[in-house]
């Protein structure tokens, strides 16, 4: 506001002269003027002296209030009040440099009105935060910031530039995705930064004038370093690139660091109390940016429902991790394969590759209720699903089932005979050593502790059997063979009896196969064998199926001995393959006689383990004095090979019974 001691009259070119208008980003030539009709409507600016030259229309009144305001462009940093002068001059030529009078500022509202004056430019909000402080986790990083005025892009580009985000795993990319969450119609910020890894930066560009203290928020995720103990200092610096008429052209850092202001943010991140068990939750500053939670799991252990070669087989896990483990989170629980106790060779389980393996137990919905499996490996990965988490000191059970290995090793009869006879050699595989990993958030590769207390419900089984992939070697605990009569040429009852340690199942894909052996008359020899092939002198039954008959003796001791026969088939295969009830018998009618005749039979259903098998089978005798010698041989290929000799006497000591009838008839006159 101007008031003159005289009139200024038109007719004399008045001009009025401004000094000290410095610092500011408007450029030389004619700025508009507005205001009192006394001045003229545009005026001359010179930036580098801050001057204003108006020239008046119209005479002025002695003593009397006039104004005019025009509109200059304001430094991009804080500036103090400068010093003004003003001079009024004739004939429409500027003032000479002496005769000036001080112009002072408008007092009114303390500093902020007077001319040139421009406020420090500081971050009035500046926080941090991040979602997740474990190990090699995404990390959702979140920044408020506000000024202590507004910044315009009149002044150029804006851009916010983060730093001291080291250590990260996120690589280079000048496309980091960036979430504007300030809530706002108009998003402030980019949805594109520039990230720095080695430097650990982040730059994002401002789309629109800010508001004075208005609160901004942006998001952004990282992944978290494998390890770190020290808390990183996060800055942010709010910086505008100047025009290209300005020389030079550079980035210019508005945002103030002072004794009253910092550009260091104030990391508000949670202490994590959900993160961490009880025991772990201490100092308030702990596990800031850059100071990473270590982890493991504090409870690991594995179990097995089934130690029988062949049989289903749940395989459960006891997993509680001292953090907490977000969804996404994968857990890779690796070597599912049984030991050979022969050498360092593992075999894997007869379950397939299955990326979609059902999951039991109660905590199998927290990963979705499904893992993939691979058989090669015997690796099961399972991820937390999304909405639920593996709470910090909770323990989560779940399982798999699997289908147990079988031992098809091949082995001599005499190797067999040596090392698996009995309950010698009881295990046909040794435990498994199962490991359990985290890999996306660090968690080391760590060895489940196996199930070596558990008893469990089975036969023949002891402590140490629910030992993940731990496998019974199939075998006898009884195995004896008699006859019911010496005499030649009368019906002859043999009974065999068998008491096998594991369950022998219809449906293992390597078949069982049960072969006896050696029921031959060796008084039959050279020509005597054509005789054989005859009608009136043939075997009965000649090769081919045979029905197993249901025990008829005094062992009958409930109803399962007589349907006992019906566990065995004579045909390999799917159960449908075959008919229960019947053996396979070879006659060996057509070679020489020295050939053993056998009987081989398949599992029809599931035997019952510990239990006897007696077979019985009724022959004719061929002559008198004859005898039956040989071996009695069986071959489990599922399982093992087993070798023996049976005494001939009739054992009547359990109820999982079988019997078959054969008829052997010899002309002989006695």
């Amino acid at each position: 506001m101007l008031a003159t001691n005289v009139p200024l009259l038109a007719a004399c070119l008045p001009v009025i002269t401004i000094r000290g208008l410095k610092e500011t980003h408007t450029l030389d030539g004619v700025v508009p003027i507005t205001g009192d009709g006394a001045f003229n409507a545009t005026g001359t600016w010179t930036k580098s002296s801050g001057q204003l030259v108006v020239g008046i229309d119209q005479d002025t009144v002695a003593g009397q209030n006039y104004s005019f305001s025009f509109i200059v462009n304001n430094t991009h940093q804080q500036q103090p009040e400068q010093p003004l002068a003003i001079k009024a001059c004739i004939d429409g030529q500027p003032c000479s440099d002496s005769g000036f009078q001080t112009l002072p500022g408008d007092a009114s509202n303390g500093v902020r009105a007077k001319p040139m004056v421009v406020r420090d430019i500081f971050l009035y909000t500046r926080e941090v935060n991040q979602s997740n402080p474990t190990p090699c986790s995404q990390n959702d990083i979140t920044i408020l910031v506000s000024t202590s005025v507004p910044l315009q892009l009149s002044c150029g580009h804006l851009n916010v530039t983060l730093s001291g985000f080291v250590n990260t795993q996120t690589d280079d990319t000048d496309h980091m995705a960036i979430t504007d969450c300030s809530g706002l119609s108009n998003p402030l910020f980019s949805s594109v930064g520039v990230w720095k890894k080695s430097q650990g930066t982040l730059k994002v560009a401002l789309l629109h004038d800010t508001i004075q203290e208005q609160q901004y928020c942006l998001r952004f995720t990282v992944k978290n370093p494998s390890t770190g103990n020290t808390v990183s200092t996060i800055t942010a610096d709010i910086a505008t690139i100047l025009p290209a008429t300005t020389t030079p052209l550079a980035n210019s850092v508005l945002t103030e660091t002072s004794a009253s202001h910092s550009r260091t943010l104030i990391d508000t991140s949670p202490i994590w109390h959900d993160f961490l068990c009880p025991a772990r939750r201490t100092a308030s500053d702990i596990y800031k940016i850059g100071n990473i939670v270590t982890s493991s799991f504090t409870i690991k252990t594995v179990s097995q429902s089934n130690p029988f070669p062949c049989h289903h087989n749940l395989l459960a896990f006891a997993l509680s991790p001292d953090v907490k483990l977000l969804a996404g989170t994968t857990l890779t629980i690796s070597g599912l394969k049984a030991s050979k106790n022969s050498s360092l060779n593992s075999v894997p389980t007869l379950s397939r590759d299955d990326p979609m393996m059902a999951l039991s137990g109660f905590s199998a919905s927290v990963f979705g209720s499904t893992g993939a499996f691979t058989q090669a490996d015997g690796k099961l990965i399972v991820t937390v699903a999304a909405g639920a988490a593996m709470l910090p000191c909770n323990t989560y059970n779940f399982g798999i089932t699997i289908i147990n290995p079988t031992d098809n090793t091949a082995e001599s009869i005499a190797t067999c005979a040596e090392k698996y006879d009995g309950l010698n050699g009881r295990l046909a595989y040794g435990a498994a050593t199962v490991t359990v990993q985290a890999t996306d958030i660090c968690i080391a590769q760590e060895t489940l502790m196996n199930d070596v207390s558990t008893i469990l419900p089975l036969p023949n089984t002891q402590i140490g059997d629910a030992s993940p992939m731990q496998i019974l070697r199939a075998g006898w605990v009884s195995k004896d063979i008699g006859q019911s009569t010496p005499y030649p040429y009368t019906r002859n009852t043999i009974t065999i009896t068998l008491r096998n340690i594991v369950p022998f199942v219809p449906s293992c894909p390597n078949p069982v196969k049960i072969e006896i052996s050696g029921l031959d008359d060796i008084s039959l020899s050279g020509t005597d064998v054509p005789s054989w092939a005859t009608s009136d002198h043939g075997v009965f039954p000649k090769t081919g199926s045979v029905m197993l008959l249901p025990l008829q003796s005094i062992c009958v001791t409930s109803d399962e001995d007589v349907t006992d026969h019906l566990h065995f088939k004579d045909l390999s295969g799917p159960v449908t393959l075959g008919t229960a009830g019947n053996g396979f018998w070879d006659s060996k009618i057509d070679s020489d006689a020295t050939t053993p005749r056998t009987l081989t039979v398949f599992p029809a259903l599931e035997t019952r383990p510990g239990n006897n098998v007696v077979t019985i089978k009724t022959f004719t005798s061929s002559m008198t004095g004859s005898s039956m010698t040989g071996g009695i041989f069986m071959l489990v290929q599922c399982f093992s090979c087993l070798s023996f000799s049976l005494s001939p006497v009739l054992s009547c000591l359990s109820s999982f019974l079988l019997m078959v009838i054969l008829f052997l008839s010899h002309t002989q006159v006695l």
